[in-house]
């Protein structure tokens, strides 16, 4: 067993208290999807959060840093050992991985200001969390736990948390409730909710759910998932909007077809295929409800039967659907 508890572990690290210390490269926890641009590799961070990471944040506080040559916001981010291995929420965690659980957008900045070396708290799945995966998300959640203006602790993190706790419970064979014990030691750590804000997460909560963090794609990433689908030969004659957020899929989706389908006669088409009659539009979720819609699978198929019934009021050969991939 732990000597420390998730929240007791959380709060050595903030006061700079945890010995266990290293640097790494902060490439090696991203990707490369440009010759000058790197984004998180979902395989190498732990999101406790409802949105993995926030590019407005990221681009503003690059100005500020740069303008003011001040880097001192870079504080050490936290990683996570798994000497054994692992799974969090349907993700496979090979053994010897190291993930980073706080600081992920400290480590996108870091990057991105040129800094690539950097110290991280190391914390061992198997010998300071137990290997349990709820004290995992406890931690992360913990870490976000701040009193300052930045990307801090929101109440959808906690709501995740106390879900994972309730399909852990049923995953026993329990009932999802969770004990007295348990709900208290929520209000305890977390001082934003009470037992209304509990009760109305019991009450909404479905059994069995996994819950993890709605990818979120830079520009540069749906420009190449626009090309990829550019290049499939059954959309070789289709006129292929620009990813928009689910929540677009009617009004703003509708107009864009019916504009792009509208060019070619007075305007030199950016396309070849614009002016098309057949247009895909690509929908990606933005956010966590987004997702949830999504894999609840009632949105697509209405997205599909408006779809074609507007394809036929509008005169178009087709207008369909796709879906960038949302975990």
């Amino acid at each position: 067993m732990s000597n420390y508890t998730p929240s007791e572990i959380a709060l050595m690290i903030k006061e700079d208290r945890w010995k266990d210390v290293q640097e790494f490269d902060v490439r090696s926890f991203l990707k490369k999807v440009a010759p000058d641009e790197y984004v998180p590799n979902p395989k190498k961070f732990i999101q406790v959060k409802d949105k993995l990471i926030d590019w407005e944040f990221i681009e503003k506080t690059v100005t500020k840093i740069q303008t003011s040559n001040d880097f001192s916001g870079l504080t050490k981010g936290t990683v996570v050992y798994f000497p054994e291995g692992g799974e969090y929420e349907g993700m496979t965690i090979l053994a010897g991985t190291f993930a980073v659980i706080g600081g992920s957008h400290g480590t996108v900045l870091s990057e991105r200001v040129g800094v690539l070396k950097k110290e991280y708290n190391l914390v061992n799945f198997k010998h300071d969390l137990d290997s349990n995966i709820l004290k995992l998300r406890r931690l992360g959640n913990k870490l976000n736990d701040k009193f300052v203006q930045d990307q801090g602790l929101n109440n959808e993190s906690i709501k995740l948390e106390f879900w994972a706790l309730m399909d852990s419970r049923v995953e026993r064979g329990e009932d999802a409730k969770p004990t007295r014990a348990e709900q208290d030691d929520f209000l305890k750590d977390y001082s934003q909710i009470s037992q209304a804000t509990l009760t109305n997460w019991m009450a909404h909560h479905k059994e069995g759910g996994r819950r993890a963090a709605a990818i979120q794609y830079t520009d540069t990433e749906l420009d190449d998932f626009k090309v990829k689908l550019s290049n499939m030969e059954c959309y070789k004659d289709y006129n292929i909007l620009e990813p928009m957020v689910l929540g677009a899929w009617n009004d703003r989706a509708i107009s864009r077809a019916v504009i792009e389908s509208e060019r070619g006669l007075n305007v030199k088409p950016l396309d070849a295929r614009q002016g098309k009659k057949k247009v895909l539009v690509p929908l990606w979720a933005k956010s966590a409800t987004d997702m949830q819609r999504l894999e609840k699978g009632d949105i697509q198929q209405t997205i599909e039967d408006k779809y074609n019934t507007w394809c036929r009021h509008m005169g178009f050969d087709a207008l369909e659907a796709t879906f960038v991939p949302w975990k």
